[in-house]
């Protein structure tokens, strides 16, 4: 019997699952945001932006927003749909890609999603990658 892990409520057609929050969705400008440096920036720079974002946002303000979530809902159902995420070999989340209410497995999405699009920002926090300042957290869940 399968639990509800993400519920897919609509599709956003071609997403790149690499795609990072933009300077309008969390009220920078282009020149205050670090992320936009670091879509151009060399893979040594990005690690180096990742490492001082570490160090200097306490980690009890790495969280995300309800829009966040959304964004990460979208970003699944489409890399479900690309086959980017797949229904583990070793049987551990047996989800149907075809079904659009419920989807994989958060321990699916950590190491299909989540590690290879922090790895690609240099290992930087899923949460800091959308929220470089921060923010005040009023609920910790752990994931995987």
């Amino acid at each position: 019997m399968r639990s509800p892990n993400f519920r897919v409520l609509k599709i956003r057609p071609k997403i790149a699952c690499t795609q990072l929050k933009r300077p309008s969705d969390n009220g920078m400008t282009h020149a205050e945001n670090p992320l936009e440096a670091m879509v151009s920036s060399s893979p040594r720079s990005i690690t180096s932006l990742a490492y001082q974002l570490h160090t200097s946002v306490p980690a009890d303000r790495w969280c995300v927003t309800f829009a966040d979530l959304d964004f990460l809902r979208e970003e699944v159902q489409a890399a479900v749909d690309t086959t980017l995420i797949q229904p583990p070999a070793s049987g551990t989340d047996d989800f149907d890609p075809k079904d659009k209410h419920f989807g994989p497995s958060i321990y699916t999405v950590n190491e299909q999603y989540i590690k290879p699009v922090t790895m690609k920002a240099g290992k930087m926090s899923w949460a800091l990658m959308r929220n470089p300042n921060g923010l005040v957290c009023d609920l910790f869940i752990s994931h995987a």
